[in-house]
């Protein structure tokens, strides 16, 4: 995006996580620790847009390891994106709007009448259940459109996890799960060229209320249409006009638990404790 006066760069990536593969332990090593300094300071050498006015997005993807190729073809492929897509500017209007859907996810943390919370399967007793924590069902919209009012791109963000799937089955599969779904009912709604792009929201313990009905064949297609026509839905009530870009940043530091060995020390305990209760000898 560029007003005559500033750039904005949007990237998305179909990956798991960024700059996650230590704080993980290898289990979100999608990108490197160092990906996002090293991609902004490229990207302000090559191109000389501000590296605080790139923003990259990770869907979540759990069936897409590392984009098929090592850290430094990552970084490539995005600049390669970027000269393209600044070599095909054209003018363009820009609306901003939301949607709203709140019957395809759930959240997966259970709030426990004792206090305490309770994620993933077994599952407790309902009656020791006092409910569940909230979603978020907004869905937030960019509308750009050509001069003459066509449409050129969309941008939507919504909070999901990706734990779908691929619609053909997971085995030798790797999918951009139900936002390849959205993309393509978009696009194909929109006609033309349009091209339709997803930011993740703030996903954490929201799941996709099919992510465990495996019978389900149509699983993805179905959570994958049903967001595209909401998307759809409120992209229609934008109206699009002139607009100027103004970027604002902020740091969070998020402090990091230090109790997990000792933690991890007590529930190993607990486990074997209820192990050896198990254990009962019968005399004959």
């Amino acid at each position: 995006l560029d007003d005559g006066f500033g750039k904005v760069v949007l990237i998305t990536m179909d990956v798991t996580a960024i700059r996650a593969r230590t704080i993980s332990q290898n289990i979100l090593s999608d990108s490197a620790d160092n990906f996002m300094p090293d991609l902004r300071k490229q990207i302000e050498e090559e191109f000389n847009i501000p590296g605080c006015n790139v923003s990259v997005s990770a869907s979540h993807t759990h069936q897409a390891p590392r984009l098929l190729c090592d850290d430094a073809a990552q970084i490539n492929k995005i600049l390669e994106a970027i000269k393209r897509a600044l070599q095909n500017m054209v003018p363009v209007t820009i609306g901003v709007g939301s949607g709203y859907e709140d019957t395809i996810t759930v959240n997966r943390t259970i709030m426990m009448k004792n206090g305490t919370d309770h994620t993933l399967s077994p599952y407790p007793p309902e009656n020791e259940i006092e409910g569940l924590r909230p979603i978020d069902p907004e869905i937030g919209i960019l509308r750009i459109d050509h001069l003459d009012g066509s449409p050129f791109a969309i941008v939507y963000n919504f909070a999901c996890h990706l734990l779908l799937g691929s619609p053909k089955g997971n085995v030798g599969c790797i999918t951009a799960d139900h936002v390849g779904v959205t993309l393509k009912y978009l696009e194909n709604n929109l006609g033309g060229e349009t091209m339709a792009f997803f930011l993740q929201g703030a996903g954490g313990d929201i799941n996709e209320i099919f992510g465990t009905d495996f019978n389900n064949r149509h699983r993805t297609n179905d959570f994958g249409t049903k967001l595209g026509q909401s998307v759809l839905k409120g992209y229609q009530e934008i109206i699009t006009g002139p607009a100027k870009l103004k970027v604002v940043g902020k740091n969070i530091e998020f402090p990091f638990r230090t109790d997990i060995p000792s933690y991890i020390s007590t529930l190993k305990q607990e486990q074997a404790r209820l192990m050896a209760s198990l254990n009962t000898s019968y005399a004959y």
